[in-house]
């Protein structure tokens, strides 16, 4: 089946934002444009050429990310398990409740 592979787009989504992170912080530290220690995520993402490799890096998660969401939603509608709520047709939204009777006990 073509979804049985399909486990590695989650760790590819974290491998990249990792790497994202890491590989911008480590040019950035290289070049003497950040702080070895303690410095700020935003702060590889604001000067190139560490800026570019951060940003492609995340586009590339975002890129798995939303390939992880359609398989994992496409997964269950292609093979049959799928336990989604049904929409009601529209027609059933936009008519009003039926109205309940308040039956009132007779005192005597």
């Amino acid at each position: 089946m073509a979804f049985d592979h399909a486990w590695i787009f989650p760790v590819l989504t974290a491998t990249c934002a990792l790497a994202a992170f890491f590989i911008g912080y480590a040019i950035g530290v290289s070049n003497g444009d950040e702080y070895a220690w303690l410095s700020y995520i935003s702060d590889g993402g604001a000067i190139p050429p560490q800026s570019c490799i951060f940003g492609q890096l995340l586009n590339l998660s975002a890129v798995f990310s939303v390939s992880c969401l359609f398989f994992s939603l496409t997964r269950g509608v292609f093979s049959g398990d799928h336990h989604l709520p049904s929409i009601p047709p529209i027609h059933r939204l936009l008519r009003p409740p039926p109205q309940r009777r308040l039956q009132t006990m007779a005192t005597s």
